[in-house]
C-alpha cells in the first residue's frame, strides 16, 4: 500500500492545474500589468511573489525562495523576466508594464 504523499503530490497538482486554467481563461488577451515584491516569511526566508492586475483584480503568479540569492538588480530582474515570459506564453496576456522592489545596485544598470 502506498503512502499518501504520492496522493497528496497528485491531488495538489490537479487542483494547481484546475486554479490556473481558470486564471488563463479570466485573463486571456487582456492588456496587464505586473509586479514583483518580496517580504519574509515566519522561518525569516526571502519570498518573491508575482501578480499581475486584470481590469482592477489581481492575480498571484508565482512564489520563489530566493533566500540563496544576493538582492542585486540583475538576479531580481532574471526572475522578473521569467514572470513575464509565463504571463505571456502561459496566460496568454499582453503585459504592458512591470513593477519591481529594486536591489540597491540597480542605478548601476
Amino acid at each position: 500500500m502506498p503512502g499518501s504523499k504520492p496522493f497528496l503530490g497528485q491531488i495538489l497538482d490537479e487542483e494547481a492545474e484546475r486554479v490556473v486554467n481558470g486564471m488563463k481563461a479570466k485573463v486571456k488577451d487582456h492588456y496587464v500589468t505586473g509586479q514583483c515584491n518580496d517580504w519574509k516569511n515566519i522561518t525569516k526566508s526571502s519570498i518573491m511573489a508575482s501578480t499581475i492586475n486584470v481590469e482592477y483584480m489581481s492575480y498571484l503568479l508565482n512564489t520563489c525562495n530566493v533566500s540563496a540569492k544576493a538582492k542585486m538588480a540583475e538576479n531580481l530582474l532574471e526572475i522578473a523576466l521569467s514572470e513575464i515570459k509565463y504571463a505571456s506564453v502561459v496566460l496568454k496576456v499582453k503585459v504592458v508594464a512591470w513593477c519591481i522592489d529594486t536591489g540597491g545596485d540597480a542605478v548601476k544598470m
